[in-house]
């Protein structure tokens, strides 16, 4: 019953940090718990910080500040990002994101705000696996980072980006698909800003994917999915920490869905391996594509289309408009 109890607690806790920096994350190292912005009226406020000498606010049915135009990103495939879960998100949460005229800045406080809400999932799996006895401190018994896992691990991300490609061709008709795509970006832009940083977007995807891959790995597969699978078996195991997983990675329903998937994925190459090495690295793999090739896309935009994503309003919110 003891134990029952502590995997109960293991899974608050995990849902505490995904809540503790569910904000956009720009907003994150400044405003962590605060009330969003985005109104049932449709209204955006996005500021810039201190540091940026201008701050540009848009309304709906508003005017903004002039942007110069820049390439458009039509003709230009967009990025399916639907299972880049590296960046929690909250559709209803304030966005800061740098004007066109301040964005060559590159916010270490916020990047390192991120990195440290990802990293605490280690603490927390290590000290959970301590109490439970998980084997290695959620590592398990066969963890190995060798070069044959790395290898093992980056081979398999070739499913999850061939089903990424495969969603960009339906995603036109899917509005839902539609939705991932510019939470997706919006927190891409909010972290990265409207102009292409390839060092800058190299640093920050190794060291989220890094965290990520470590601590979500840790958290889900070697600590949860174990202890589950020593209690109630694999199957149930993979099931219910990927359900779990899934509804921590809620920024619209099909988001949700999506990770769940890549979830399920993660926790039969564990089951499958045995060793907590191979999921790590495809895990983290994959986000550090994801995002580098997300910030490419938006960088790609004009600046019109990217006002337009950064005012994209969630499906809770619209949600919201029509029961009001």
């Amino acid at each position: 019953m003891k134990n029952q109890v502590l995997i109960a607690a293991l899974i608050a806790a995990a849902a505490s940090v995904s809540d503790a920096f569910s904000v956009a994350p720009a907003a994150r190292s400044s405003a962590p718990s605060v009330a969003g912005t985005i109104s049932h009226h449709g209204d955006l406020r996005i500021a810039s910080r201190s540091q940026f000498a201008s701050k540009v606010v848009f309304e709906e049915g508003g005017s903004s500040a002039p942007f110069k135009n820049r390439r458009s990103h039509r003709g230009h495939r967009r990025v399916r990002a639907g299972l880049l879960h590296t960046l929690p998100q909250h559709e209803d949460a304030p966005l800061e994101v740098p004007s066109q005229d301040n964005d060559e800045t590159f916010d270490v406080k916020t990047t390192a705000t991120l990195i440290g809400g990802q990293s605490v999932l280690i603490v927390i799996a290590a000290a959970a696996a301590a109490i439970l006895g998980t084997a290695n401190l959620g590592l398990g018994l066969g963890f190995k980072l060798s070069v044959n896992a790395c290898r093992a691990g980056a081979m398999a991300t070739l499913p999850l980006f061939l089903l990424a490609y495969g969603l960009d061709f339906v995603e036109k008709g899917v509005p839902a698909l539609q939705d991932v795509t510019k939470a997706t970006q919006r927190s891409v832009l909010a972290l990265l800003g409207r102009r292409r940083k390839p060092v800058a977007a190299l640093v920050t995807s190794l060291a989220l994917g890094a965290a990520a891959g470590l601590g979500e790995e840790m958290m889900f597969r070697g600590v949860l999915q174990s202890e589950l699978a020593n209690r109630l078996g694999d199957g149930f195991a993979i099931a219910s920490s990927s359900l779990i997983f899934g509804a921590l990675h809620a920024v619209t329903p099909l988001y949700a869905a999506l990770a769940t998937l890549a979830s399920l994925y993660f926790g039969f190459l564990y089951q499958s391996s045995q060793n907590l090495a191979i999921p790590i690295i495809c895990h983290g793999v994959y986000d550090v594509g994801a995002l580098i090739w997300a910030h490419w896309t938006v960088t790609a935009m004009s600046s019109d289309e990217q006002t337009e994503i950064i005012n994209w309003i969630g499906p809770q919110d619209r949600k919201g408009d029509v029961d009001a």
